[in-house]
């Protein structure tokens, strides 16, 4: 969403991948108050398929949490 001089973005995230011992959808909201790129503070399914190869290519084992989130995004996104 656009308005002059904001943006707001929004993504609904399951809660039980962020280190909550709960299956809950949230929705998560990022406004950009200075600007138009609310948008990009999410992280793109490209985005998590590079971070997920580039971590396993250099044969960095990521945080469990960190690692579930990821292959969550880049499957749904």
């Amino acid at each position: 969403m656009l308005g002059d001089n904001y943006s707001i973005s929004w993504r609904v995230l399951d809660a039980q991948y962020w280190g909550v011992p709960q299956r809950r959808k949230r929705i998560f909201l990022v406004a950009d108050f200075n600007g138009r790129s609310a948008s990009e503070m999410f992280l793109s399914q490209r985005a998590c398929e590079g971070i997920l190869r580039r971590a396993k290519k250099r044969g960095k084992e990521l945080p469990e949490i960190l690692q579930k989130v990821l292959e969550k995004q880049a499957i749904s996104a």
